[in-house]
């Protein structure tokens, strides 16, 4: 099965079934600020096969988007994981099938793979490697304006889609337009928390605020990040993502299927206490994004990384309808 089917089918699985800690380990911070100070990004991974010597150039430019394995290191670079396949050697079986349909390329190829890929399924993405490709994979204008909303303490972004159809995109304009400030002005958040370390543990304001980002589908600055979202599809209508935390996208929604309770409901779970403080037990999928989320600390020790951790039995709850397409 490719590796967007089987992606989508692992996030809606685990949506229907939302595991929350049990209520002796609730706590009252928002899920959105929750994900931004503890959920560290799932990585990514980018295999370059190439064989002997890369060019110096590219070389380069892979060594300074390698991530520093020093923690105090102050170097930006994507949630990824680079891996050199040297194809003059063996190929490691794991990577044999992703490598067979590059192998008459030019070297240096590569192939970019999600987080949760498995052996046998299809890379996000795969094609010739150069300076100006991998500069495209690791940054985009429209992932830089997320980051910065997110870093300044934006609960929730809506990032839409735009179909190039104006009335269907002009509908979900308005009706996210509508349904924001409703939900500003309607769901509570608590008033109450402080920087102690064991509520939230940064000055950033806490408020259920939205905002809307949009992206064109045929932006050619933004073709990688369309890429990762819809996995190549063709956008026939406006799509939206709610992201928050570290770039974390909760799901996709379809604009003819979007309704007022569906963004009420997916506000509310976002903007409500944290009782589910394990990252893995909940819906969604990081976005490849070159961000130092922890620059929100200041000279505070960053926490310890909760990706795998878990405390409490899970208890099964139901959440709001949502689908991710291939991303």
């Amino acid at each position: 099965m490719p590796e967007g089917k089987m992606r989508s089918m692992r996030i809606l699985l685990m949506a229907a079934t939302l595991a929350l800690a049990s209520a002796a380990h609730a706590c009252d911070v928002p899920v959105f600020r929750y994900a931004l100070e503890r959920w560290h990004s799932d990585p990514f991974q980018l295999v370059v096969f190439h064989q002997g010597q890369i060019d110096g150039a590219l070389d380069n430019e892979l060594r300074k988007l390698e991530a520093d394995p020093n923690p105090d290191s102050r170097k930006v670079t994507p949630n990824w994981q680079i891996l050199r396949i040297d194809t003059a050697k063996e190929v490691p079986k794991l990577w044999q099938a992703v490598w067979q349909p590059l192998q008459k390329q030019s070297l240096p190829v590569a192939a970019l793979c999600a987080p949760e890929w498995r052996m046998g399924e299809e890379p996000l993405w795969s094609g010739a490697l150069t300076p100006e490709v991998l500069h495209e994979l690791a940054h985009s204008p429209k992932r830089d304006e997320v980051a910065k909303l997110l870093l300044a303490g934006k609960a929730v972004i809506w990032l839409v889609i735009e179909s190039g159809k104006k009335a269907k995109d002009q509908a979900l304009l308005d009706l996210l337009k509508a349904e924001s400030e409703t939900l500003t002005n309607t769901i509570p958040v608590p008033r109450n928390l402080v920087r102690d370390g064991i509520n939230v543990l940064t000055d950033l304001p806490i408020e259920a605020n939205f905002t809307i980002v949009f992206v064109r589908a045929n932006d050619p600055q933004e073709q990688m990040l369309l890429r990762l979202l819809t996995n190549g599809e063709a956008v026939t209508e406006p799509l939206v993502y709610p992201i928050f935390g570290r770039g974390r996208a909760l799901a996709q929604f379809k604009g003819s299927t979007l309704s007022k309770g569906l963004l009420e409901e997916t506000a509310r779970f976002l903007c409500g206490a944290c009782s589910c403080q394990v990252k893995a037990q909940n819906p969604g999928f990081d976005m490849l994004m070159t961000v130092r989320w922890e620059d929100i600390f200041g000279d505070q020790v960053p926490p310890p990384d909760e990706r795998l951790s878990s405390s409490g039995g899970p208890q099964l709850v139901p959440i709001p309808k949502r689908k991710k397409n291939k991303p």
